[in-house]
Formats: C-alpha cells, structure tokens, sequence
C-alpha cells in the first residue's frame, strides 16, 4: 500500500480557501471484533491549505513512525 494507507482526508473552505484534514478512522477490523462505537475517536494529523498537504502529511506521518 501507498505511503497514506489508512488516512482518510475531508475537504472544506473557509473564507473562499480551501482547507483539508487527514485523519485515520477506526478500522474495520477493530469494527468487525465487535467494538461498540459509542464514543468515536478519531485521530487527526493535519489540518491545512491544500498546497504542499499531502508531501508535508507524508514527512509528518514517517517522523512520527
């Protein structure tokens, strides 16, 4: 799989720009071993302007690694 495997992104403007947020959501193997969801926690990595997102997510999520 690609270097953002897993990272979910949700688009949205704000003042005429565009902004992004990545996130990985719960996976669909912990939802399939019968975790009740009843308080969602979501991991968010960036919020930003599109431009340079994806590389900067990309450096961000193989620092932290």
């Amino acid at each position: 799989m690609g270097d953002l495997a897993g990272i979910w992104v949700y688009k949205f403007k704000f003042n005429r720009q565009e902004y992004l947020i990545a996130y990985r959501p719960p996976t669909l193997g912990a939802r399939r071993q019968g975790v009740n969801v009843e308080l969602l926690i979501i991991d968010f990595y960036q919020v930003g302007s599109h431009e340079n997102f994806y590389d900067e997510l990309k450096r961000y999520l193989k620092s932290e690694g």
